[in-house]
C-alpha cells in the first residue's frame, strides 16, 4: 500500500513542469530551517515569560505586603495617638464621674480629637472608630462612645478579651454594606498611672477591600489569588477569578507552612502554580498569594501571535524569492517549450532565443536549425500564397483607422485653442492608450474581449469630448466571456458607423454591447438607437460586406469599413463566420458578430 503510494507521488512529481518542481523542492528545503527557527523562539520566549511570571508575582506579593505593613502602621499610630489624646485619657481616666446625660459633651470632645486626628493623617478605608469605657455607667452615644456593657449585645462580643494587653483582630459583615469589616481592637491604657491600667478598649473598623485589597493598577499581566486567612484557618477575603477560589483553598491545606513564621514562604507546587505566604503575626493572619500558571498562555498568545506572524512574513518572502529564482532558472526551458508549442500550431516565425552554451542551448541550437530547414522547404510552395493573405490582412486592418484619428487629432487642437487645457490632458490620455492599442508592434491579432471593449471606451470618451456628452456606451457583457480572445479592431469601425450615420438630426445616442455563447460560438451585438434603414439598404450592405473579392470598391461609403471587419473575420476564423446587419427605420441599427471561442 505504501510502496503504491508512493510511486503514484513520484509519478506525480515526475509529471510537474520543472519550475514547480524546483519551486517545491527550494521551499521544502528552506521551510526546515524556518520552521526550526520558530520553534526554537516559541520555547524561548516561554522559557522567558516562566522567568517573568515568577519573577513579576513575587515583586507583586512583596509590594503588596509592603502595602500591608505600611496601611497597618498608619492605624497603629492613628489608634496610639487617639489613646494618648489628653482629652481621651482625662475623661476615661474619670469615667465615673460621667452620666448618660454628659453623652453630648462626651462625645463632643472625643469626636473632635478623634476627627482632627484621621484628618492629619489622611487615612482611606476607616468605617467607624469607637471607644469602650471599662466603666459599665458611662455614657453610650452609639457612635463613636460606649461602655463594655454592650459588649454581649454585639454579633462579635465574645471575641473580646477585656483583660488582654494584646491587639485582637476579628471581621464581621455590617448588613447595609456589601463589604466585610476588619476590627483591630487595642487596649486603652492610662498612660498617668504607674502600672499603664487599663481604662478601656479602642475599636477601629476597616473596610476589608480598602486594607487587602489588590493594586488594579499593577502592570502584572498573570491571574493571581489573594487568601486572607483568621488564626481559625477560615478565608475572611478573598480577589481573584471565582474559577479558582476553591482549588486554591485546597492548594492552601495542601502546603506545609510555619504558622510562626516571619519570612515569606515561595513554593511551587505540582501544577506549576506559585504559591507565596507570609504571616501577619500580630494580629494572627495568614496572607496566601497565588499566581495560576495556566495564565502563562494568554500572555504567552500575544508573543505566539507575533512568532506566527514573523514566520508568515519570512515564509511569503521565502517563497516568492524562490519563485523568483525558479523562474529565472528555468525560463530557458520555458522559452524552448513555448517555441515548440508555437511550431505545434504552425507558427515557424520564431523571435525568442535561449542564450547559453550548455545543454538546453544546444537543443535550441538543433531546434532552430530544424525549424530553418521546414520554413524552407514551406516556401517554396506556399510562401506566395501566404504573403498574399497575409498582406491583404495587414492591408484591411490599418484601413480601419486612419479617418478617426485625424478627427481626433483636429478635436485636440480646437479645444486646446478655447479652453485652457483641461479637456486636452483627459483626450490626450485616451489618445494615447487608443495609440499603444492600435499601433503596438509586439501586439498580436487575437485580444480579449475586454481589452476590446476599454479600446471601444476609450473611443467613446474621446467622441463625448468633441461632441459634449452626446452618446452613450452601454455593455451588457457577461463575465465569463470577458477574457474570450477576439479579432483585433472589429468592433471600433462598428461603433464609427453608428456614430457617424446613425445619430445624424438626434441630440443623444445610445450605443449597447452584447457578448454570450450560442451554440459553442461566441455571438456579439452592437446595437445603437439611431435612425436605422429600411430593408432595402440592409440587404445592399449585407451583400457587399459578404463580397469576399478584395479588390472590391463598388457599395455604399458607410459599409466599407462593416466589409473589412466581415472579410478579416472570414480569412482569419473561417467562412462560417462574419458579420450580419438588422436594421428598422426608425428603430436603429444591430450589427451581430458570430465568432468562434477562443480562450
Amino acid at each position: 500500500m505504501i510502496k503504491e503510494i508512493s510511486k503514484k507521488i513520484c509519478q506525480r512529481i515526475s509529471n510537474m513542469k520543472i519550475f514547480y518542481k524546483l519551486m517545491l523542492y527550494i521551499i521544502f528545503i528552506g521551510m526546515i530551517p524556518i520552521l526550526t527557527f520558530s520553534i526554537s523562539s516559541y520555547n524561548n520566549t516561554h522559557k522567558q515569560v516562566e522567568h517573568q511570571l515568577f519573577q513579576s508575582s513575587e515583586q507583586l506579593f512583596n509590594k503588596y505586603i509592603d502595602g500591608i505593613q505600611f496601611k497597618l502602621n498608619v492605624f497603629d499610630n492613628l489608634t496610639w495617638g487617639i489613646i494618648v489624646n489628653d482629652s481621651v485619657q482625662k475623661i476615661l481616666s474619670q469615667a465615673d464621674k460621667w452620666q448618660q446625660k454628659d453623652v453630648n459633651q462626651v462625645h463632643e470632645k472625643i469626636s473632635r480629637n478623634i476627627d482632627i486626628m484621621y484628618k492629619s493623617k489622611r487615612v482611606n478605608g476607616i468605617y467607624n472608630i469607637m471607644l469602650y469605657s471599662l466603666d459599665p455607667n458611662f455614657p453610650r452615644d452609639g457612635h463613636s462612645v460606649s461602655n463594655v456593657s454592650v459588649l454581649n449585645e454585639e454579633s462579635w462580643g465574645n471575641k473580646i478579651d477585656i483583660g488582654s494587653k494584646d491587639f485582637i483582630s476579628f471581621f464581621y459583615e455590617v448588613p447595609t454594606l456589601d463589604e466585610k469589616i476588619v476590627s483591630i481592637v487595642r487596649p486603652i491604657i492610662d498612660v498617668a498611672s504607674d502600672n499603664w491600667d487599663t481604662i478601656g478598649l479602642l475599636k477601629i473598623d476597616i473596610l476589608d477591600n480598602e486594607l487587602f485589597g489588590l493594586n488594579t493598577n499593577s502592570d502584572n499581566d498573570y491571574r493571581n489569588s489573594l487568601y486572607i486567612l483568621n488564626d481559625e484557618n477560615e478565608l475572611v477575603y478573598y480577589e481573584g477569578d471565582s474559577q479558582y477560589r476553591e482549588s486554591g483553598l485546597k492548594t492552601i491545606n495542601s502546603i506545609d507552612v510555619d504558622d510562626k513564621s516571619v519570612t515569606i514562604h515561595k513554593e511551587v507546587i505540582d501544577n506549576k502554580d506559585l504559591v507565596f505566604h507570609k504571616n501577619i503575626n500580630r494580629y494572627k493572619w495568614k496572607i496566601y498569594f497565588i499566581t495560576h500558571y495556566s495564565s502563562i498562555y494568554k500572555v504567552l498568545e500575544n508573543e505566539t501571535k507575533s512568532i506566527i506572524l514573523y514566520g508568515i512574513i519570512v515564509t511569503l518572502l521565502f517563497i516568492l524569492i524562490t519563485i523568483l529564482f525558479s523562474k529565472k532558472f528555468s525560463s530557458r526551458i520555458q522559452i524552448l517549450y513555448r517555441k515548440m508549442l508555437k511550431v505545434q500550431k504552425g507558427d515557424l516565425e520564431i523571435t525568442e532565443n535561449v542564450t547559453g552554451a550548455d545543454e538546453i542551448g544546444e537543443l535550441n541550437t538543433y531546434f532552430n536549425g530544424s525549424i530553418e530547414k521546414i520554413k524552407s522547404l514551406i516556401r517554396e510552395n506556399y510562401i506566395e500564397k501566404i504573403e498574399k493573405r497575409e498582406a491583404e490582412l495587414v492591408a484591411l486592418q490599418f484601413q480601419i483607422n486612419p479617418h478617426f484619428l485625424y478627427n481626433t487629432l483636429e478635436s485636440i487642437n480646437y479645444i486646446a485653442e478655447i479652453y485652457d487645457c483641461d479637456e486636452i490632458c483627459i483626450m490626450s490620455q485616451k489618445l494615447g492608450e487608443m495609440f499603444r492599442y492600435s499601433l503596438n508592434k509586439d501586439s498580436e491579432e487575437f485580444v480579449m474581449l475586454s481589452q476590446e471593449e476599454k479600446h471601444i471606451r476609450n473611443y467613446i470618451d474621446i467622441q463625448n469630448i468633441r461632441f459634449e456628452n452626446k452618446y452613450t456606451l452601454v455593455s451588457n457583457v457577461i463575465k465569463e466571456v470577458e477574457e474570450y480572445k477576439i479579432l483585433k479592431f472589429i468592433l471600433q469601425p462598428i461603433v464609427e458607423n453608428s456614430i457617424k450615420y446613425g445619430f445624424n438630426n438626434k441630440e443623444k445616442g445610445i450605443i449597447s454591447i452584447d457578448a454570450k455563447v450560442i451554440n459553442e460560438c461566441l455571438v456579439m451585438i452592437v446595437a445603437d438607437d439611431g435612425l436605422g434603414m429600411d430593408e432595402e439598404v440592409v440587404l445592399k450592405i449585407n451583400n457587399f460586406i459578404n463580397d469576399m473579392a478584395f479588390n472590391q470598391i463598388q457599395g455604399s461609403g458607410k459599409s466599407i469599413g462593416l466589409r473589412n471587419v466581415n472579410l478579416r473575420i472570414k480569412m482569419t476564423c473561417g467562412e462560417e463566420y462574419g458579420i450580419k446587419i438588422n436594421s428598422l427605420i426608425g428603430k436603429g441599427t444591430k450589427v451581430i458578430l458570430k465568432l468562434p471561442i477562443y480562450l
